[in-house]
């Protein structure tokens, strides 16, 4: 994903849209992944949105630094707002090509690969490889079409945000078999809003030996 700001138009309705539609479902599927990096000292996030979720990762992970890489300045002016504690926080205004060359211990995606084509994500992944550790875990939460309802309202969604010039992708990419087929295995998962969203824990497959069967 390239273009800067394309959220700027929706960034002061975002939050409020995804409840009307979604309910608590995004929260919950939001929380329900964090605590599975309580002792991750960095941490990578890409396409944070508002970051309604930054202050509960925060508290329950006093140690952390995260790394907030955001393509729309006013998500991340909305972000800003209420921090915790905003010393932790390190706002990158960019896309995946911003991200400061440093070693993360964890890696967070909220709503973030459904933005990219099948082969966008697949150098996505090859383009985040470098930026993380043997022992890395990689948040994903993100939609999946596996119903016919779900079919419906992915192409609502996405005529929506081309309308408003947000992406340019016109349909779901298969996040989920793109990250079996590299280097990484889903250790944890849980579904919410009639399993339309989908929240995943993934790690490297050379790591999985010390890391828990699942959630």
């Amino acid at each position: 994903m390239d273009q800067l700001n394309s959220f700027d138009r929706i960034a002061p309705y975002y939050d409020r849209l995804a409840r009307i539609v979604f309910g608590n479902s995004i929260k919950e599927a939001q929380f329900s992944l964090l605590s599975d990096i309580t002792t991750s000292s960095s941490i990578l996030v890409l396409g944070g949105g508002t970051g309604t979720w930054l202050n509960q990762l925060l508290m329950i992970n006093r140690d952390c630094q995260i790394y907030y890489v955001e393509a729309s300045s006013k998500m991340i002016t909305l972000a800003r707002r209420g921090i915790v504690d905003a010393d932790r926080v390190h706002f990158i205004h960019g896309t995946e090509k911003h991200i400061p060359s440093l070693s993360y211990d964890a890696l967070i995606t909220f709503f973030y690969l459904d933005m990219f084509s099948d082969n966008q994500l697949r150098k996505l992944v090859a383009c985040l490889q470098p930026h993380l550790k043997l022992s890395s875990k990689w948040l994903v939460v993100d939609f999946v079409n596996t119903k016919i309802w779900h079919a419906i309202l992915l192409r609502i969604m996405f005529f929506f945000f081309r309308w408003i010039g947000a992406i340019s992708n016109s349909k779901l990419p298969d996040w989920e078999g793109t990250l079996n087929d590299t280097s990484y295995q889903m250790v944890g998962t849980g579904s919410f809003f009639e399993d339309f969203i989908q929240a995943r824990i993934y790690v490297k497959k050379e790591n999985l030996y010390s890391q828990p069967a699942g959630n």
